[in-house]
């Protein structure tokens, strides 16, 4: 969608209260930035969430993630020869750095073997690169052609059906991970939710995505800024993770960090809240939390 498409769009949604409203919970929420003068960042009153107004409604989200959705080598289908170059080089020169995914996994206690539910793969560079990495890698995409070209290209297995694959299978992974794909679906809190009943007791959910922390917003306003829109609907931060986390021990930090000993203690500890693992001054914003035993 170009931008005056996208002005139009928001002109007219903009007159639908309903399309005022968090899709995440129902909520109302309050105006903290805006765009084009009718496009706003609204701040959830009651989960917290930063979500952009008018919201889409269900058919234009997947219309828009299946025909318009570009972002790089991200959506790009690589031709055969480009293909087997990337797999060559570990898909190094992806945007998402999912061999040092992997290797934070590994550092948060996964171990090869481990069974890893990859929501949101794309076209599946990451799940591939996981599996590279000994992990037993199930993976879920919304897009037809990009899951298609997964299956055939890359070998991923895949669950079209989230919610049914979920229902069968509760209990029975490691590691529930998505990267910056929790900012794009309508309601986040309704996905993890999902995530930690795939989870066995004790297991790990990580995730990463655009940071909309104050740090951030002060630290680089303009690059904030560009971080919501029509691409990204929603822009998820400390505050919205603390509140749906609060009853559980979990980390946040901003790339690059490390996994401490003291960060390992409290995610596996009973006391909950956050573990900050830096000042979250920075681009992308990483969560985990474990499933209660």
């Amino acid at each position: 969608m170009a931008k005056l498409d996208f002005l139009i769009h928001s002109i007219a949604g903009s007159f639908v209260p309903a399309r005022q409203l968090c899709l995440n919970c129902g909520g109302q929420g309050k105006v903290v930035s805006r765009k084009y003068v009718v496009a706003a960042l609204r701040r959830c009153t009651q989960c917290q969430m930063l979500y952009r107004t008018p919201t889409d409604t269900p058919a234009e989200a997947e219309s828009f993630y299946n025909a318009d959705y570009v972002q790089g080598l991200t959506t790009s289908l690589p031709a055969p020869a480009e293909l087997a170059a990337m797999k060559a080089a570990g898909f190094a020169m992806m945007e998402s750095d999912y061999a040092g995914f992997a290797a934070t996994l590994k550092a948060l206690g996964a171990a090869e073997g481990s069974r890893v539910f990859d929501y949101g793969c794309s076209w599946g560079y990451g799940s591939w690169v996981f599996a590279q990495a000994g992990f037993r890698v199930k993976s879920h995409e919304i897009s037809r052609p990009r899951r298609h070209y997964g299956q055939q290209h890359l070998g991923i297995d895949l669950a079209e059906d989230f919610d049914g694959f979920v229902a069968a299978n509760r209990g029975s992974f490691d590691v529930f991970f998505s990267s910056h794909v929790l900012e794009h679906v309508p309601s986040p809190s309704v996905v993890i939710a999902k995530g930690f009943e795939l989870l066995r007791a004790g297991g790990l959910f990580v995730s990463c995505f655009p940071n909309g922390a104050d740090a951030w917003r002060k630290a680089s306003p303009d690059s904030w800024q560009k971080l919501w829109g029509e691409v990204h609907p929603n822009l998820l931060d400390d505050r919205f993770m603390g509140a749906l986390l609060h009853d559980r021990p979990h980390l946040l930090g901003v790339s690059p960090f490390q996994i401490t000993p003291e960060a390992l203690d409290h995610l596996a500890g009973s006391a909950p809240g956050a573990f900050l693992l830096n000042d979250l001054a920075g681009y992308e914003l990483f969560v985990a939390a474990r499933k209660a035993d």
